[in-house]
């Protein structure tokens, strides 16, 4: 119960120390402050008066902080002051976008590249690994914002185009240590399991996947955590409104409510798949 207790403090006070540490950034970065409703011309001095008195009042972090705390613990998570709406609506609102792009990114990509890197461990004098390895390392030497471009030029909108730039992503990084791990791990059973006479898929299902199974699920998690940060600027530049998109939003308006709850979501999200790879990897090691 202890360790489990420690893990639980240990994650808690990260999420904590993430969040304030993001809010302390973008207060004192250049720019807080200021922003377009102070240079609106339409706007009388009463109100730009009461603008300035509201963005003085978040930049006060020693009094921002514990009155946004409190608010927490009560139930309400703050008002964007940029998007002039509660950030638990903003929040619910764009999660399923986000996870709905992650979800058929990282099946779509695991499944190709793990269907890829099969086919190259069972014909290696085929073009199969060689077209595999030119397409992951031209994924890998494409950031995902250019991918995103490349995808708003051809006409690509809407969801699809966010599972795609996942895929390309999740793609690139699983597929040469799916093929490297399918090479070097199995050769020898697989070639005894064929001498005896097993069957192609029984070869397949018990000699190839089932011992590497372990392995791919925790190379599968840390292509999740590079995907989740590969959804902020896909999301942005494809105008989808997702958690991608509303933490670039709250980063470049200096949204501090905004961008503390933020990064507390994306925070203890990576934090969950990094115990997940982390829990695979020490049970492949023991075992």
């Amino acid at each position: 119960m202890r360790p489990r207790r420690y893990a639980l403090l240990r994650w808690s006070a990260t999420l904590l120390i993430a969040g304030l540490l993001a809010g302390t950034l973008a207060r004192f970065a250049p720019g807080f402050g200021e922003d377009e409703e102070l240079w609106d011309s339409t706007r009388s001095e009463e109100s730009r008066a009461r603008l300035r008195a509201a963005r003085e009042a978040d930049s006060n972090l020693l009094h921002f902080y514990p009155r946004f705390l409190l608010g927490l613990f009560r139930g309400d998570w703050g008002q964007s002051r940029s998007l002039q709406r509660p950030v638990r609506d903003l929040v619910a609102e764009r999660t399923g976008l986000t996870a709905s792009a992650l979800g058929g990114g990282l099946v779509l990509g695991w499944s190709a590249a793990l269907l890829t890197a099969l086919l190259a461990s069972r014909y290696r004098r085929s073009g199969v690994a060689s077209a595999g390895a030119a397409l992951s390392t031209l994924g890998l030497c494409l950031p995902a914002g250019l991918c995103a471009f490349l995808l708003l030029t051809a006409g690509a909108r809407g969801l699809a185009a966010l599972i795609f730039g996942v895929a390309v992503v999740v793609f690139s990084r699983l597929f040469p240590y799916f093929r490297n791990l399918l090479i070097t791990g199995t050769a020898h059973s697989v070639t005894q399991a064929r001498a005896r006479g097993a069957g192609e898929w029984r070869v397949l299902l018990t000699h190839i996947l089932r011992p590497c199974l372990p392995r791919v699920i925790a190379l599968t998690s840390v292509a999740a955590s590079v995907a989740i940060g590969a959804c902020i600027p896909l999301e942005t530049i494809l105008d989808q409104p997702g958690i991608g998109q509303l933490a670039w939003q709250a980063a470049i308006a200096r949204d501090l409510p905004l961008l503390i709850v933020v990064t507390w979501l994306l925070a203890a999200v990576l934090m969950l798949l990094n115990a997940l790879s982390d829990g695979v990897g020490t049970g492949v090691a023991t075992s």
